[in-house]
């Protein structure tokens, strides 16, 4: 099984654009810029990590050992 047999196709390009653009508004408001005023290159590489930050987040979730790590870690809080 490979990572992309288990990648959701859910994460469309809506998500990770919406995801994109999050990130560059707000680094645009850090530098005093607006959206527009921020560089093409700045925003290509804003979009390749947040679909890069979605792709491993689900292939995070998807993994069985996490999940179960996460499990764990959920019952020792509540202990």
């Amino acid at each position: 099984m490979t990572v992309e047999n288990v990648l959701d196709p859910t994460i469309n390009e809506t998500e990770i654009k919406i995801a994109a653009d999050n990130l560059i508004r707000a680094s645009a408001a850090k530098n005093g810029m607006t959206f527009e005023q921020v560089p093409e290159e700045a925003k290509r590489d804003a979009y390749n990590y947040a679909k890069a930050a979605l792709e491993e987040k689900q292939a995070e979730a998807a993994n069985p050992v996490y999940a179960q790590l996460q499990a764990e870690r959920e019952a020792h809080r509540l202990t």
